[in-house]
């Protein structure tokens, strides 16, 4: 489950109006088909107006969900908070930012050409943009060249139209080896031993080396799934842990994990590395 930024309100009014709006919204179906109420992503503050007395963050949700909010929340502080977060820019945002680069000072510029594209020697608002990135229409200021926002791809539905990924990728029915630990040794735990009379497991610690994949353990059920993709599960996490090399080689395969992924397998010792391929 990923989360972009949290959305905020300024006032109990709003907190209420939109709490209202989601309790009102139908279940979504989650990539493995669960039903989800988005309503599950809202933080519940104190219900007494004296306490809202400056913005608060109210709800924080995966990509897909705030994707639903874009394209049918209907109130509007709600769609500024998403454009904010989403890179939309309103045209009051552009008039701002044109009025700053035009006014910006020699010196300032200065320091903006001698870096050549870099951060400049001091903090410069909107310092990687110039002149000839606005346009003047008809009065109106534009940015012709601006690339198109997340939030815009979304309203166009080219983004976040479905709560999965597969289908736009290959799914690998092998692997390979491609690394191994420089040194001699079994490299195999026992299931579990015994220290200081505590009966203990050693694992594997289980990575993702080479592309935006994310564990996500769903009623002991774990998988790995792209942190675009909306998975309802009990907890995430970046890697996950195997207690034995054949125990691996038994779940490679069922993670149905894309090919030329890299799985980096992490022992107990300095340099107990394996790394593996999945192939077609």
């Amino acid at each position: 489950m990923a989360a972009i930024d949290k959305i905020y309100v300024n006032s109990y009014k709003e907190y209420k109006e939109f709490e209202e709006w989601l309790l009102k919204q139908p279940k979504l179906k989650d990539k493995y088909g669960k039903e989800v109420s988005i309503y599950s992503y809202f933080f519940t503050w104190w219900d007494n107006p004296e306490y809202w007395n400056r913005s608060h963050p109210i709800f924080s949700a995966p990509y897909y969900v705030d994707a639903y909010i874009i394209r049918n929340c209907p109130l509007d502080y709600i769609q500024k908070s998403l454009m904010l977060s989403y890179g939309h820019k309103t045209q009051e945002d552009i008039n701002e930012m044109y009025d700053i680069v035009i006014n910006r000072s020699p010196e300032d510029q200065k320091l903006i050409d001698v870096a050549k594209g870099d951060y400049p020697n001091k903090p410069i608002s909107y310092w990687w943009l110039n002149k000839d990135d606005f346009k003047v229409i008809d009065g109106v200021i534009t940015m012709p060249n601006a690339e198109k926002s997340s939030y815009q791809s979304i309203l166009d539905g080219e983004l976040y139209t479905l709560p999965s990924l597969e289908g736009t990728y290959e799914v690998g029915k092998h692997f390979k080896i491609i690394k191994k630990p420089f040194y001699q040794n079994k490299c195999n735990y026992p299931m579990s031993y015994t220290r200081n009379g505590v009966k203990r497991t050693p694992n594997w610690d289980v990575n993702i080396s080479n592309l935006n994949l994310w564990w996500h353990s769903r009623n002991k059920i774990g998988t790995w799934d792209f942190i675009e993709e909306f998975v309802e599960s009990e907890y995430s996490s970046s890697n996950t842990y195997c207690p034995s090399l054949k125990s691996i080689k038994r779940r490679i395969l069922k993670w149905k994990l894309p090919v030329g992924t890299i799985v980096t397998l992490s022992g107990m010792y300095v340099g107990e590395t394996y790394k593996i391929i999945v192939k077609k």
